[in-house]
């Protein structure tokens, strides 16, 4: 890059600036109002007028599970987002939502669930991308606050975090023992969420290129 023509640029075009919370603040905040924004999309749907509580330990040992790598993944996003920073809460974020993968299919093959109904299984696609909608939009949202360098990886910590929170409210009221399509169904969603965030969120919050300089190091100014 010409130096002097982005020195100049930056001069003409800065503003001043507010310092952003801690991610760790940040990460919490939305999680909570992540969780609470998911929990009434839900709530007014007439499609899950009726949810009842899991009742067991492992379904409390998922909640748990994917409510840490949510909050993880969020912390992560937000450090990735800062030039700089490094990948604070990846392993955690990786490592929690990977347990609940392992504990779901243990679940899966010990319980001798039948493989179940296309019917049931779209029920829970349909609650983790309506109680994911809101998250999405409240993440991308804040992640336009700092943006980013690298927008794609960024988004794909961020959607993994948006998704295991959906899971976590889905556990409040999905009984443990799961079927083989509710399984499918899940791992659908959580594609569906990255795949609605990556895409579209890149330009949202990727830096944009100074303008006046091209990649190739000569300056369209001279």
């Amino acid at each position: 890059m010409n130096h002097d023509a982005l020195i100049e640029e930056l001069c003409r075009t800065a503003t001043p600036v507010r310092r952003p919370l801690p991610s760790a603040a940040r990460a919490l905040g939305a999680a909570i109002v992540s969780l609470a924004l998911g929990w009434l999309m839900v709530g007014v749907h007439p499609s899950f007028a009726n949810l009842n509580g899991t009742g067991n330990a492992l379904g409390g040992l998922e909640l748990a599970m994917t409510a840490i790598a949510g909050v993880a993944a969020l912390l992560c996003a937000f450090e990735m987002s800062i030039a700089g920073r490094p990948a604070r809460g990846l392993y955690l974020a990786t490592g929690s939502f990977l347990a609940w993968l392992v504990v779901s299919l243990a679940g899966l093959s010990a319980t001798g669930t039948p493989s179940g109904s296309l019917g049931d299984g779209l029920y829970c696609f349909r609650f983790l991308l309506v109680a994911g909608a809101p998250m999405m939009v409240l993440v991308v949202l804040m992640l336009r606050r700092t943006r980013t360098l690298r927008p794609g990886r960024t988004l794909l910590v961020a959607a993994l975090g948006v998704a295991s929170l959906s899971i976590s409210l889905l556990a409040c009221c999905h009984p443990f023992a799961l079927s083989r399509v509710d399984f499918l169904m899940h791992t659908a969603a959580v594609a569906c969420i990255v795949l609605l965030m990556v895409v579209p969120g890149r330009r949202w919050i990727g830096i944009a290129p100074v303008s006046g300089v091209r990649r190739s190091g000569v300056s369209g100014a001279g």
